[in-house]
């Protein structure tokens, strides 16, 4: 038995080393320290932090986006009284214009009738004006009739002019479509029956439509005229 040297042993380095030594072929393991309490309550406050300022961050852009819509549709609102007002005034111009051509229109269409009514307003003027001298009472009477004709015959050009045609239904037969009975005389004849006894005044009509019918005196059969 050799006679070797004895080495101290240090127990307190065998166990302070003995977590962080591996023996040859073992893999090396590093081993964490185990966080305090106090090192995670400081990280949730930073955790809330960070959200709070993501939460405010989104905050301000809504609003903004909020104040863009809220601009957009001020402006449209602006613009929609402009155009109320500018589509007031264009219809109260139209409707001014509109009744102005109403106006000249009207007068346009009964211009010819009212030239025609001073025409015969002239004629009558006239006839009251003149005298003749050594007229008879029988040829005075006989003017008067012929003026009265001649106006007669203006008023009814004066109605061609707008398209009224004064007419006398041909035929003795009574046409209820085209004539009006106003008076009714008895007769004895049957044959005479609804005719036409007497043409009173004319009838006018409006392209092929009767305006005013004729006035006629209509022959009425009655036994008791039989003799």
């Amino acid at each position: 038995m050799d006679d070797k040297p004895l080495v101290p042993v240090n127990f307190e380095a065998d166990s302070t080393d003995s977590t962080q030594t591996s023996q040859p072929g073992e893999e090396t393991t590093d081993v964490q320290p185990i966080q305090q309490p106090e090192d995670w309550d400081a990280g949730q406050a930073a955790n809330q932090e960070t959200n709070q300022a993501d939460l405010l961050k989104s905050l301000l852009e809504k609003m903004e986006t909020l104040q863009g819509d809220i601009k957009a549709l001020q402006e449209g609102f602006d613009s929609k009284i402009r155009f109320d007002a500018s589509k007031e005034h264009v219809i109260d111009i139209l409707h001014k214009d509109l009744q102005t051509y109403r106006e000249g229109l009207y007068f346009q269409l009964v211009r010819p009738l009212v030239f025609a009514m001073i025409g015969m307003h002239d004629d009558l003027t006239s006839m009251l004006q003149f005298q003749a001298e050594g007229e008879t009472p029988e040829q005075k009477a006989a003017r008067l009739e012929q003026n009265l004709a001649s106006f007669q015959s203006s008023i009814e050009s004066a109605l061609e002019e707008h398209g009224v045609v004064a007419f006398n239904e041909e035929g003795s037969q009574f046409n209820p479509q085209r004539q009006r009975a106003v008076r009714v005389e008895s007769t004895g004849e049957p044959a005479l029956d609804r005719q036409v006894s007497q043409s009173l005044r004319k009838g006018f009509e409006h392209e092929g439509r009767t305006v005013r019918p004729e006035n006629v005196v209509v022959y009425k059969f009655s036994k008791e005229r039989i003799l």
